[in-house]
């Protein structure tokens, strides 16, 4: 799945926060893919900690990736702000690895499938594999998303 995500998005916001996001910065942050496209919101009282975030996962993002760490407040009261420093870094980071914009990426095509779903309705999952497979016949990721029954 995260190939899959890696391949069909500019970036991907990580506001950290929580102990779910930590894991996924962890996770993220050495994926071979997406690790360069991270964009990492931190609270900026947290700018100096010398944790293990600070100097694991951010650290190497900040010195050995594309992706950027955005300290920033993300009280209510600064959203606005908050919102175009995001919009500016993940605009950097999608023209430093942009997004696959074929048939295979789900986001850039979710309409097309739309479309196929309301038209042919009920359309099996492996149909559409089918049907990605023969638009895009040179996407290894295309034969790793089939489940192991087969369907």
């Amino acid at each position: 799945m995260e190939n899959l995500l890696a391949e069909s998005v500019s970036a991907v916001v990580i506001l950290l926060q929580s102990p779910g996001t930590i894991a996924e910065l962890g996770a993220f942050s050495n994926h071979p893919r997406l690790k360069d496209k991270l964009l990492v919101v931190i609270d900026p009282h947290y700018k100096r900690s010398q944790g293990f975030i600070n100097t694991g996962p951010v650290r190497h993002l900040q010195k050995q990736t594309m992706s950027k760490v955005i300290f920033h407040n993300m009280q209510h009261s600064d959203i606005v702000s908050l919102s175009k420093s995001v919009t500016q870094a993940s605009r950097e980071i999608g023209l430093a690895s942009p997004p696959r914009a074929d048939m295979t990426n789900p986001i850039a095509s979710q309409e097309f499938y739309l479309a196929l779903v309301m038209t042919l309705d009920p359309v099996p999952r492996s149909a559409l594999l089918s049907l990605a497979r023969l638009l895009h016949p040179n996407s290894p990721e295309l034969s790793q998303t089939s489940r192991r029954d087969g369907s």
